[in-house]
């Protein structure tokens, strides 16, 4: 199967690779993938038949593959063009998409590499565990509490901040 040649050829590639490397690399082919395909769904569909085994391969748990995903789609979701949500959410606020961009471009690479460390977190707090065996509520307990609450006051400091940011002229 052509697929199967695929992945045996990528996986000899990133055979020597860090797996924390490996993540970021999985984030960033994210990032672009959804410039092209906007859908959530259909971007999961399209890759992760593809990175779900290759991260196998690569002795790289799913966990962190699926994160990867996540952090690239929803990071990229924040300046493309395409999103319908984006588009709608800042009409609704009256805010151009140039002045999104704006805001945006300074905090996207702090996002970014909020995400490759969230990854690599990710990656080493599962790499001890099977893949098959769940996690306990207190290996999310830090995904779950700690990374909403600091959205939640990241989105308080961001409400103060709009006006500065987002002046209207």
């Amino acid at each position: 199967m052509i697929i199967d040649t695929v992945l045996n050829s990528l996986a000899n590639i990133l055979e020597g690779l860090p797996s924390y490397l490996f993540t970021t690399i999985m984030l960033l082919a994210h990032n672009i993938i959804t410039f092209l395909v906007p859908s959530s769904s259909g971007e999961a569909a399209l890759t992760m038949p593809v990175l779900a085994p290759l991260g196998d391969l690569v002795d790289i748990n799913r966990e962190a593959v699926v994160t990867a995903y996540q952090f690239g789609n929803g990071l990229t979701n924040l300046i493309s063009p395409t999103g319908g949500v984006l588009l709608a959410e800042l009409a609704i606020a009256q805010i151009s998409f140039g002045q999104w961009l704006k805001v945006i471009f300074k905090l996207f690479p702090i996002l970014w590499l909020v995400a490759v460390i969230f990854a690599a977190f990710r990656l080493r707090w599962v790499s001890n565990k099977s893949s098959t065996e769940p996690l306990s509520f207190r290996d999310k307990g830090f995904f779950v509490h700690f990374f909403p609450c600091m959205v939640h006051k990241f989105a308080g400091k961001m409400n103060n901040m709009d006006s500065i940011f987002l002046r209207r002229k």
